[in-house]
């Protein structure tokens, strides 16, 4: 057993936790989903070279859609090794929260690491810093959401594949439910409204465009 103070115990289990990870293949997938994909999206798949466009609202708005497989590939062995956790006493709580803290220190760097996008397009006309402000801040939100997310159906669902599957179609769901409206019309503005309020990816959109709105946290 450890005698040393919470702070150390802390340190330890958060260096471990990293450590996992980045011996995982599931999260170097992630880290390319997150940083690679978007930018190929945005100058390739987004026809940036044709429309010679400097709005990153085209960049930004494909991280929650993204982060429908990177995310949960991320946390995907989150519990694989426990035996540290016997060794060093720490309440549950903050087990979970190491965790969580290590996902989210990876997919921060993840995002930041795609910083190169957003410089590239600058050498071709000024970006709203505001834009680039609200939008790493938004994704900030929404992957702390997610992450959390993931890792609570990983507490219920003990099976791995299980819970990565059950992950993904709950994040196709908040993302997706708000564009129902564009092929079904709903008479009723309240389920018009409960609709786009209930997806993730409707609220994330207006951070994207520079916007922002405390209702969209």
């Amino acid at each position: 057993m450890y005698n040393s103070s919470f702070a150390n115990r802390f340190s330890v289990l958060l260096k471990r936790e990293l450590s996992i990870l980045l011996k995982q293949s599931s999260t170097y997938i992630s880290f390319f989903l997150l940083t690679i994909i978007t930018g190929i999206y945005f100058f390739v798949f987004n026809g940036f070279f044709i429309n010679q466009t400097v709005d990153l609202k085209y960049y930004f708005s494909i991280f929650p859609y993204i982060s429908i497989i990177a995310l949960p590939c991320l946390s995907f062995n989150i519990f694989k090794d426990e035996g540290i956790f016997n060794s060093i006493a720490v309440n549950d709580f903050t087990k979970i929260f190491i965790k969580w803290l290590s996902c989210f220190i990876i997919f921060a760097l993840s995002i930041f690491a795609g910083i190169t996008t957003p410089i590239l397009v600058n050498q071709f006309g000024n970006i709203e810093v505001a834009q680039i402000l609200t939008g790493y801040l938004s994704i900030l939100f929404y992957g702390a959401s997610i992450i959390s997310l993931s890792i609570f159906i990983q507490v219920i669902i003990k099976n791995k594949v299980a819970s990565l599957i059950t992950t993904v179609l709950i994040l196709f769901i908040f993302n997706s439910v708000h564009i129902i409206p564009k092929y079904i019309n709903l008479q009723n503005d309240f389920l018009f409204n409960f609709l786009q309020n209930f997806s993730v990816a409707w609220h994330y959109d207006s951070a994207s465009k520079g916007i922002l709105n405390t209702k969209d946290f």
